[in-house]
């Protein structure tokens, strides 16, 4: 703050651009100095952070790889992981439902050790989710992006069924097999409950999404989106097919922009460009895919 006499209040306004041009000078001459040296330090502390990152994810990699090895090799020697000092009766019980990413993350890494662990999940593999949208347009198949959760961990017990309800208080769940037809409900107890369900697909608020679109959240949404796609070009190769219904069929419509709706948009393009011309090469022109 630069406060003048009275007598000077008119030379106010060039005593301040002088104070700045003389701030602005000092502040570029010490960026000068030690600007090369900030960057190379900034660049140094972020060479530093990725590379501390980079042996981080290598050793977890590591660990989980030889953990998964070793319950392997216990597997095909009929073996079991030793128990601690605590007996059975002391033993926690873990029961996880759903088998979706928590839940098989949870499976490989779990200590059996100490504790008995049982997944309840109407779905007995893992889906790598990522791939669905390859996979609906046949760029990958289905077993490729599958794994059994029995194969992420042979020694937990797995129930295919679904929880019906959860009591806190007595720690207890009421399951019914999956299918319905398989047997009658019973319950089971537990220590430490871990909730890994997932979500349900989601239209948004949009009209009709729920009534008249297929989505993609599984192994069987892929399915029938492939079956469906391959459904329209039969119909459009019929003689009797006119060209309004043709245009209908051969339009594509994605309702979603995010990851899933705009992989899919670029698999099922690759898919009309590279595969279906080769078969329907009047009608892969015609294809129109809406996002």
């Amino acid at each position: 703050l630069l406060v003048a006499p009275p007598s000077h209040a008119c030379r106010l306004p060039s005593l301040l651009a002088v104070g700045a041009v003389g701030a602005i000078a000092v502040a570029r001459r010490r960026s000068e100095r030690t600007g090369p040296r900030r960057r190379s330090l900034v660049l140094r502390r972020a060479w530093q952070e990725d590379l501390a990152g980079v042996v981080d994810e290598a050793v977890n990699t590591i660990e989980d790889a030889s953990l998964h090895i070793s319950r392997q090799v216990q597997f095909a020697l009929k073996t079991t992981p030793s128990p601690a000092d605590a007996d059975v009766e002391t033993r926690r019980r873990i029961v996880i439902l759903g088998t979706g990413w928590a839940a098989h993350a949870i499976c490989k890494v779990v200590d059996l050790s100490s504790s008995d662990v049982t997944v309840i999940s109407p779905r007995n593999y893992f889906v790598f989710t990522p791939m669905l949208a390859a996979a609906s347009v046949g760029t990958v198949e289905y077993r490729s992006i599958l794994e059994h959760i029995r194969s992420a961990n042979p020694f937990v017990n797995f129930f295919q069924a679904t929880c019906d309800t959860i009591d806190a208080e007595k720690h207890e769940i009421l399951v019914t097999p999956a299918p319905d037809t398989s047997g009658p409900s019973f319950a089971i107890q537990y220590d430490v409950l871990v909730v890994a369900v997932g979500l349900r697909p989601s239209s948004l608020g949009v009209p009709g999404v729920d009534q008249h679109c297929l989505f993609l959240k599984g192994v069987e949404d892929a399915r029938a989106i492939r079956k469906r796609v391959t459904e329209c070009f039969e119909c459009a190769q019929l003689p009797t097919t006119s060209e309004d219904e043709r245009t209908r069929l051969l339009t594509f419509v994605v309702v979603g922009g995010g990851p899933t709706g705009c992989e899919f948009c670029g698999e099922l393009s690759d898919f009309v460009k590279n595969d279906l011309r080769c078969f329907y090469p009047k009608l892969a022109p015609l294809a129109r895919i809406v996002l």
